[in-house]
């Protein structure tokens, strides 16, 4: 994984950012995987960039029926690292 491109997810939106923005309520409502693009918007980046992350293996994906899925626990864990 490129540090660099993590940091730079890390640095737009830290995962106090992240959690402040949902409440455990929401986090506990959210599904075991999101859809790319509902990841892109938790994480405030474009949808295309939240795409290239995730074809170069920095998200944590999932590939599911032809259709990418990020997970969402490596998600929050990747951010709050």
């Amino acid at each position: 994984m490129n540090t660099h491109n993590v940091n730079a997810l890390t640095e737009r939106r830290p995962a106090s950012v992240i959690t402040d923005l949902l409440s455990n309520r929401d986090l506990d409502t959210l599904p075991l995987l999101l859809e790319v693009p509902r990841a892109a918007k938790l994480l405030g980046i474009s949808r295309s960039a939240a795409y290239r992350l995730a074809a170069s293996e920095e998200l944590p994906v999932r590939r599911l029926g032809g259709r990418v899925y990020v997970v969402t626990a490596k998600l929050f864990e990747l951010v709050a690292a």
